[in-house]
């Protein structure tokens, strides 16, 4: 270390009378030539001769090799006198030793010589970078860590503020159960090996957070029945701002005074309570013991779900010394362990309760009981009595059910219909009798029926074929595989007869054909068919009036030896009187043509005459109108 003195002279113009010349030097020596960077120093100057009013003087900085090429100003002041400079060494320079300064002023222009003695400028280390675990809890650790401690230019770090202290060299401090005092803002700075610059100020705070008042548990009441209510309560004094309770299985709550409803026999045991202030907890955890008395449990046996009818039945057993009640629908009631309803019905379901008492504390539980209900009964219809041979159908009258129903026929000789309805063609004496409907709703059913009667068909029989000579009489005959059958017999030319067996007089060739015969036996028929022909001599004639009696309007049918034209007449059949003429040519040997007399013949008897192959033939008909 040395004492510098710098003594500034001032050039001044050589055309200046030696009176005016200006110096200036400093007379603030330094202490020592080391200059951190970033130090600000202020330097006392002393002048000699004039400068003129606004005159500044600039202190300017060398580089490290004391060349002033590129000064750096650090600092200036205005004055035309002796006075003070305060100078600040840039933080940056090259650390270096051969620095040195000079002032140069502005009125007028002078620039001085250096101050002729090396200035030494030394690195600043950073400032320290500083955490801390803060805040914590009283009696909890406490953690204040330098993070940047481990630099190579670092030779110590020193602590100040607050009650802490610390080696040079250490860079975290550690205090295990930490007290409240610990409580304050700490300073920490670092400097450099070499030159002991010290690097800024770094402050942190930290702050050891009191502990709440001890609380003190209660629970009203300590001995509860299972399913009653509880209500903890937590004090301290002064109060604590906030509270944590605990206990079996699981609980917890954020509460000062939680309340437990339905409390659970597991709910047995200790609850614990710690007060609670800023994320810091008491010291001590007070409790409380909850006695809780179970609940009986009951094991409830049944017959549920029966159909309706049945008994209900319902029994519930426990050990030890238990009262029962029983309760349910419609005003039931029983004190007893079982409960039994004969003949129970559909509105018998619902929730029973059962009510117990054992040891003071009463239990209730409960279970659900159904009474299903019957299919309502089902109407069945059917088409009896039917004959053999007709179609059988058996329906039934739709109606809305308690349920979804299933369906199951059966016939009288076991058959099986599933679910349909019985529908059988053709039907035959072994299908009479009681058909079944079973009808289900989730097992409960019942059976409805409707007897059938199968009614006997008859079965006709006839000759298949009848051949008649023209002009003569036939008789048809029918048989029956039942005594007692009825007969009907419809043919050509608009025959019918009600007789078994029934006889043409005289068979012409309107009368040739199909005759079919209906036997009929108490409602049931059936009918077969025959065909009769009509065999003709080699030459005849003959005529016929169809149909017989008509209301004027009918046809003339018949046969000639010949081709020829056929004279005809009609008479009244009382009067005699004649009443229609005519001529008709046959065609071939066949005569067939229409007559229309509709207007011109009053009801009554008339003959037609007609004449061919030189002979008359008349043919009797009746008018009706």
């Amino acid at each position: 270390m040395f004492r510098l003195v710098a003594i500034i002279v001032l050039i001044f113009n050589v055309c200046l009378p030696r009176a005016q010349a200006q110096f200036v030097y400093f007379n603030q020596p330094f202490s020592d030539t080391v200059v951190c960077h970033g130090k600000t120093v202020t330097l006392g100057f002393t002048t000699t001769g004039t400068f003129q009013n606004g005159n500044v003087f600039t202190a300017q900085l060398s580089d490290v090799t004391g060349n002033f090429v590129a000064p750096i100003d650090i600092g200036s002041v205005t004055a035309k006198t002796s006075d003070n400079i305060t100078v600040t060494f840039p933080i940056g320079l090259v650390v270096g030793k051969g620095y040195r300064m000079r002032l140069i002023s502005t009125l007028p222009m002078i620039i001085s010589p250096d101050n002729g003695s090396d200035i030494r400028i030394e690195y600043v280390p950073n400032a320290p970078i500083v955490s801390n675990n803060s805040p914590v809890c009283e009696h909890d650790t406490l953690l204040v860590k330098v993070t940047n401690a481990g630099s190579s230019q670092t030779d110590s770090i020193v602590w100040s503020g607050g009650i802490l202290s610390a080696p040079a060299q250490a860079s975290a401090l550690s205090v295990n159960d930490a007290p409240i005092a610990y409580s304050g803002t700490y300073n920490i700075v670092r400097y450099s090996k070499s030159s002991k610059c010290p690097s800024p100020v770094t402050q942190t705070i930290v702050w050891v957070q009191p502990l709440p008042p001890n609380p003190t548990a209660s629970a009203t009441p300590t001995v509860v029945c299972e399913g009653e209510t509880v209500q903890l309560n937590a004090t301290s004094t002064p109060l604590a701002p906030g509270f944590e309770w605990s206990g079996p299985h699981g609980f917890a709550d954020g509460s000062k005074d939680p309340y437990i409803a339905k409390v659970a026999a597991s709910g047995e045991g200790w609850y614990k309570v710690r007060s609670v202030e800023a994320g810091c907890y008491s010291g001590k955890v007070d409790s409380v013991w909850l006695d809780v008395i179970p609940a009986p449990k009951l094991s409830i046996t049944t017959n549920s779900p029966l159909c309706e009818g049945g008994e209900l039945q319902a029994k519930a057993t426990d050990t030890g010394n238990i009262v029962y009640a029983w309760k349910g629908p419609n005003g039931f009631q029983v004190s007893d362990s079982a409960l039994t309803i004969p003949n129970a019905k559909t509105s018998s379901s619902g929730t029973y309760y059962i009510h117990t008492v054992r040891n003071g504390c009463n239990g209730v539980d409960s279970i659900d009981l159904r009474v299903k209900p019957y299919p309502y009964p089902t109407v069945l219809n059917a088409n009896s009595p039917v004959c053999e041979g007709d179609t059988l159908l058996i329906n039934t009258v739709q109606i809305i059910q308690p349920g979804v129903v299933t369906y199951q026929f059966t016939g009288p000789n076991g058959e099986s219909f599933g679910p349909s309805f019985p529908m059988i063609p053709n039907v035959t004496k072994t299908a009479e009798g009681k058909y079944i409907l079973r009808s289900d709703i989730d097992g409960c059913s019942r059976t409805d029926s409707v007897a059938v009667i199968i009614k006997p068909t008859p079965v006709v029989t006839t000759d298949k074929e009848f051949m008649v000579t023209v002009q003569k009489p036939v008789q048809l005959t029918a048989n029956s595989s039942i005594a007692g059958t009825s007969f009907h017999w419809k043919g050509p030319n608009g025959f019918s007869s009600n007789e078994q067996n029934p006889t043409i007089p005289s068979v012409t060739e309107r009368n040739k054909g199909v005759y079919t015969v209906t036997g009929n036996f108490a409602g049931c028929s059936s009918d077969t068919s025959t065909e009769v022909g009509v065999w003709y001599l080699t030459d005849y004639t003959l005529f016929d009036v169809i149909p017989n009696p008509n209301n004027g309007v009918f046809d003339l049918v018949g046969r000639v030896k010949k081709p020829q034209v056929v004279e005809i007449a009609i008479y009244h059949g009382g009067s005699g009187v004649v009443l229609y003429k005519d001529k008709i040519q046959s065609n071939g040997k066949l005569i067939d043509t229409r007559i229309t007399l509709h207007s011109h013949l009053a009801p009554g008897e008339y003959i037609l005459r007609a004449r061919a192959d030189g002979e008359v033939q008349g043919v009797k008909f009746i008018i009706l109108h």
